[in-house]
């Protein structure tokens, strides 16, 4: 008798890393690109020192083959996701040039919204005040202005589909909604809000939530 094996992606990370908005930037892209699923809860001390690299000690996500293990860097992740699922478009669908757009807008996602929203977390950690938007640097709102003059004349980030560069921008804003420091109800930004309400209604979206909140 042959045991069956898993062939999708495992997700591996403390409970705090699971349900984070790194581990909904993974989740979203797996969802979309429709792959199997598991994750991983490393419950105890022991099981975080049993990572094999300090990056992979917060999140880390195993490929089907069982060998390849990423850790640390969540664009990593999502890029592998779209690799093991080329019919997904997660990378466009015009070969390396959107590709390669695609690369920059999730950087981009990464530089100008992310590490500000970080920087003001981490600032007001010994605080009990939510952030608020004075907490947060003007680049973070330099940031969407400049989204939401990309998306006066685009659907999407690049091409005509959800890739991740949508996935990876819309969870940055997604966290900073969270957190009280961007409202879409009340954002002049007309064109950013339309675009992130496209995303988060869409059904890949709210499963990747769901399985976040089912952690919590």
């Amino acid at each position: 008798r042959h045991m069956s094996t898993f062939s999708g992606v495992v997700l591996t990370g403390t409970n705090n890393e699971l349900c984070s908005y790194r581990s909904l930037k993974v989740l979203a892209a797996v969802t979309y690109a429709s792959l199997p699923l598991k994750r991983k809860v490393l419950n105890t001390p022991a099981e975080v020192a049993s990572q094999t690299t300090p990056l992979a000690k917060s999140l880390a996500l195993s490929l089907p083959d069982g060998k390849t293990h990423i850790g640390g860097s969540t664009s990593a992740m999502m890029k592998a996701v779209a690799l093991l699922s080329p019919a997904s478009g997660l990378l466009g669908n015009r070969g390396g040039f959107e590709a390669s757009q695609v690369d920059s807008w999730v950087q981009f996602g990464w530089t100008a919204l992310e590490v500000p929203l970080a920087a003001s977390k981490q600032s007001i950690s010994a605080s009990s005040s939510n952030i608020s938007a004075t907490n947060i640097p003007a680049d973070f709102f330099s940031a969407t202005y400049q989204l939401d003059h990309h998306l006066k004349s685009n659907a999407y980030i690049v091409g005509h589909s959800v890739t991740n560069a949508d996935i990876a921008i819309c969870c940055a804003l997604h966290e900073a909604v969270s957190n009280k420091v961007w409202d879409p109800r009340s954002s002049e930004m007309k064109d950013v809000v339309r675009w992130y309400n496209g995303i988060v209604n869409q059904e890949f979206f709210s499963l990747a939530l769901l399985i976040i909140n089912s952690a919590t």
